[in-house]
């Protein structure tokens, strides 16, 4: 049986904040990429040395971000990557 300390307790409780916090974070940036993307913009993939750099109107999206804007039914690949079937350029599509 596992007993919860005060600190412990207080250690989950940050963790979840600085969670909730990523996560708010995250969903204005979402917002904000697909305004700017409705406006015109593109959502850009660049590949550094081990990791992968995402931006969207000059502003860094974190990874976690780009995947839900580019799983949006309205943002298109433009099919610029090496391989066939991979895009590094997002924009806006209108149906």
């Amino acid at each position: 049986m596992t007993v919860h300390t005060i600190h412990t307790q207080r250690n989950t409780a940050r963790r979840l904040d600085r969670q909730r916090q990523r996560e708010e974070r995250d969903r204005a940036a979402v917002a904000a990429a697909l305004k700017a993307l409705e406006a015109g913009a593109v959502l850009q993939r660049t590949n550094r040395a081990h990791t992968v750099r995402w931006t969207c109107g000059g502003a860094a999206l974190s990874p976690e971000a780009a995947v839900l804007v580019v799983n949006n039914p309205r943002v298109v690949g433009v099919g610029d990557g090496l391989f066939p079937g991979f895009s590094q350029t997002y924009r806006w599509c209108e149906h």
